[in-house]
């Protein structure tokens, strides 16, 4: 086709690509200066016309699989758009067909370039699909508690943003300098690894450590021998199994500590800034959840002989009272001499007779083995027939009297369901108890003369009558009136002398005699409570200590409610003030004591601070009706009027000590402060 002057000077000024093409035989006719410009082409016409346009535009060999000839008409512009591969640029396409004055039918093209806003376009929506899947990511991580399964949903999303065959992450070992696969996504039909990917050594990712720390990420495609001289890189590949990689690392504390990588990955590959904002939150949650596990594990596990401690015994407990089994056996131990063990030879090897007796219960009795107390352990066998468990326990008891350095009771039980889960445990330590007896009466004359006599000791003198209780009133400040008492003990010497509870308590207590006294006091406060009831008297209610010791017992709660109820004295006379035994057992077996005593009806005192010198107790009133009821504040040790007019001051209700009154006898507390009723 000849083209006139004019119409060349048009066309040859037009800020877009047009070319003229044969529909047939695809042979190009014409093209303005733009096109050929943009195609490299010199204004010789010979050097296009008559070429096949798919040979000329696409750098094609055949004609092109997406040509629209077969979609034009000679009306209207079919417009469409298309990304040049030979040019690498995008363009706006507006194609018609012309019938030539020879009557040979033309395909005209008139072509924009958009590549500029094109690929605007494509970083834009890149990046918010970037951001889309990254919040993706956070949300699986907080949504999921189970860290496996929150970091496989996170990898998943990884993978397919980046078209891999497989996502997954290796932890380092710096203990033997290998590297291992701990989590892996794998897309539809592609190989899992996981298996075969553990304990690599570090030195075969040297090359991705190195990129790491000097890029911060590591990118691998398939090299060739003049890329890869040495084969480095090949061998990163074959020892990984993949044809391509990328890959960022995870740290802690500035520390390299693992690595997020992609297998295969098909787009992307250009920006790694998910991969990387996506690290930052892997190794935060894997650090934390680690940290997390550490410390439950410290709340139940003891760490002096590695058995499960006090907290996890109860929470198992309630786990046997939800789901009792069809038979269960319980072996309850007590490492006998302990403390002459420890005031003879120190607390290491006191530690060491500990850890000797625990390793000894749990060698039978793996893996339900608490540690309840200093010297105490309990085992349970859920499911068990009897003919077992009768062996296993022999087997502890032959050991135990095999071994010349520890020394243990033990008592074991075994019953079918249903039963008494509270009844089986008291039952064991009853049986414990007796063999524990009988281990002090064989001793007598022996080195654990000591600790037998003295429990003997204490005994007989509660049967004689060489303890009793004073009274210390308890005042309300704004009244003055006496609302209440604390039961203080007090022990008589041959001469008859009163000696102060600082005298004996302590060495009571450490050698685990002080429930003795807790109960005489509990008991004898019962007793009188009863009396004032029967004479028609108004009782007031009476705090009772209990130490840390006996607070601990197995079934406490139950123990005491028996007591009252055994001489008919209703449990909100009683005030027990619980000993803070945080340090020895930690927060929750208090907080499960007081709320076990609150539902029982009982009233209970928990110290809080020290206010203006005294110190400050909470009580707290027994539950009504499941409503938890405000608790009212006590001072003790009042000594002096500024005292009580600060304590007034701050809000405290309640007053007791040496400026409203000394413990005083019971008959002298009962002339000067309790009314008739």
């Amino acid at each position: 086709m000849e083209w006139n002057a004019y119409e060349k000077m048009i066309l040859d000024e037009m800020e877009s690509a047009v070319y003229l093409s044969e529909t047939d035989t695809f042979r190009l006719l014409y093209m303005n200066r733009y096109c050929r410009r943009l195609l490299g082409i010199r204004d010789n016409e010979e050097d296009y016309v008559g070429r096949p346009c798919y040979e000329v535009l696409q750098g094609l060999d055949s004609p092109c699989s997406f040509c629209t000839s077969s979609r034009l008409n000679e009306h209207t512009f079919y417009t469409w758009k298309r990304y040049n591969r030979k040019l690498n640029r995008w363009f706006v396409l507006k194609d018609k067909k012309l019938r030539l004055p020879d009557g040979r039918m033309a395909r005209l093209e008139i072509a924009s370039d958009i590549t500029e806003a094109e690929n605007l376009h494509l970083m834009l929506s890149r990046k918010l699909s970037r951001e889309e899947t990254l919040l993706r990511c956070v949300q699986t991580l907080s949504e999921n508690e189970n860290m496996q399964t929150a970091i496989f949903g996170l990898l998943k999303i990884i993978g397919e943003f980046y078209g891999g065959e497989r996502a997954c992450i290796f932890e380092f070992s710096p203990e033997n300098d290998t590297c291992s696969n701990t989590c892996e996504w794998c897309a539809p039909g592609a190989e899992k690894k996981q298996q075969e990917q553990q304990q690599i050594p570090l030195a075969s990712i040297s090359l991705c450590l190195e990129s790491y720390r000097e890029k911060g990420s590591f990118c691998i495609s398939p090299p060739d021998p003049i890329s890869d001289p040495t084969g480095a890189l090949r061998k990163v590949l074959a020892d990984l199994r993949t044809e391509s990689l990328i890959s960022v690392p995870l740290t802690e504390n500035g520390a390299i500590t693992g690595l997020i990588g992609v297998d295969n990955p098909s787009s992307g590959t250009e920006d790694l800034t998910l991969l990387t904002s996506v690290s930052y939150f892997i190794a935060n949650d894997i650090q934390k959840r680690k940290m997390t596990a550490r410390l439950e594990k410290m709340s139940y596990i003891d760490l002096l002989t590695g058995q499960f401690n006090r907290n996890k015994y109860m929470e198992f407990l309630q786990i046997l009272e939800d789901s009792p089994p069809t038979s269960l056996g319980i072996v309850y131990m007590d490492l006998n001499g302990l403390k002459i063990a420890n005031d003879t030879y120190g607390h290491k090897y006191g530690d060491h007779l500990i850890k000797k007796a625990a390793d000894m219960l749990a060698l039978s009795f793996q893996p339900y083995v608490f540690r309840t107390g200093g010297d105490e352990f309990i085992a349970f066998c859920p499911d068990i027939d009897e003919e077992t468990f009768l062996q296993q326990a022999e087997t502890l008891r032959q050991t135990a009297k095999s071994d010349t350095q520890v020394n243990v009771s033990i008592g074991s039980i075994w019953e079918t369901a249903p039963y008494n889960l509270s009844a089986l445990i008291t039952e064991a330590d009853n049986q414990m108890y007796l063999e524990k007896q009988s281990y002090y009466k064989q001793s007598i004359h022996g080195e654990y003369n000591h600790s037998f006599s003295l429990s003997r000791q204490v005994l007989n003198d509660i049967s004689e009558g060489r303890f009793l209780i004073h009274l210390q009133p308890k005042v309300e400040l704004q009244t003055g009136k006496v609302t209440g008492a604390e039961a203080l003990v007090r022990r008589k010497d041959p001469s008859g002398a009163l000696v102060m509870p600082g005298k004996f308590l302590p060495l009571y207590e450490s050698e685990g005699l002080i429930r003795h006294i807790d109960f005489f006091v509990l008991e004898t406060v019962c007793q009188l409570l009863r009396k004032w009831i029967d004479q028609g008297k108004s009782p007031v209610r009476i705090t009772v200590n209990l130490s840390s010791r006996t607070l601990l017992e197995h079934d406490i709660v139950r123990k005491i409610r028996s007591l009252c109820a055994t001489y008919n004295v209703p449990p909100e006379l009683l005030c027990l003030k619980l000993s803070d035994i945080t340090g020895q057992t930690g927060r929750r077996p208090l907080n499960s004591a007081l709320e076990q005593f609150l539902q029982a009806g009982f009233y209970v005192s928990t110290t809080r601070d020290n206010l203006s010198g005294s110190h400050v107790s909470l009580e707290q009133a027994p539950y009504e009706n499941g409503r938890i009821r405000t608790p009212v504040s006590t001072a003790g040790a009042v000594e002096t009027s500024d005292q009580h007019n600060r304590l007034g001051e701050a809000g405290c209700q309640y007053g007791q000590g040496y400026y409203y009154s000394s413990p005083v006898t019971v008959s002298e507390f009962e002339k000067r402060f309790l009314e008739n009723g």
